[in-house]
């Protein structure tokens, strides 16, 4: 996206628009270099309309070089399963999140099909605490290299950005 299509992003949505360069992308934000980060913050309505426009925009003008921008594509066709890194390792990283009680179901899927897919494409360890209907949101924790945890945050992040899309589509023709 050039600076022109940010600025009329901005001033159509009434949120703030900013693509991180990439020495200021957090460890966990990406797997690939070619990745990048657009942080959108502002009211909850200006953001999700910010984020379907950018889908939008995405969908129409996809980048060059894109394995898919849904989560979900069977990328362990092309990847092969991550090698396992020991806890005890000193490249063993840890990564904590939280996602609303509605989305947990999901992203685990039926027998816990997509969960298990994640874990087999990043080779991370992924845990899921609390059950079902305890809290209004559910501890997620990630485990293994930078590289593995990164992976299967994205996969998440592209699981919860899928289901946000869905309700504010669904809110709009309501």
């Amino acid at each position: 996206m050039s600076g022109q299509n940010i600025e009329k992003l901005r001033n159509s949505c009434g949120a703030t628009i900013t693509v991180l360069a990439q020495n200021q992308l957090p460890l966990c934000a990406s797997a690939h270099e070619s990745d990048r980060v657009v942080q959108i913050s502002g009211d909850v309505p200006a953001v999700l309309k910010a984020l379907e426009e950018i889908g939008s925009l995405l969908r129409e003008n996809p980048p060059r070089q894109v394995i898919s921008i849904s989560p979900a594509y069977n990328y362990a066709a092309i990847r092969p399963p991550q090698p396992s890194v020991d806890p005890t390792s000193a490249d063993y990283v840890t990564f904590e999140m939280m996602i609303s009680e509605t989305l947990v179901g999901g992203l685990i899927g039926r027998c816990g099909s997509n969960i298990s897919r994640i874990r087999n494409e990043s080779g991370a360890m992924i845990k899921v605490y609390g059950g079902k209907g305890e809290q209004k949101h559910r501890q997620i924790q990630f485990g293994g290299s930078a590289q593995q945890v990164a992976l299967a945050k994205q996969r998440v992040d592209e699981y919860i950005y899928s289901q946000l899309i869905q309700q504010a589509s669904a809110q709009q023709s309501a």
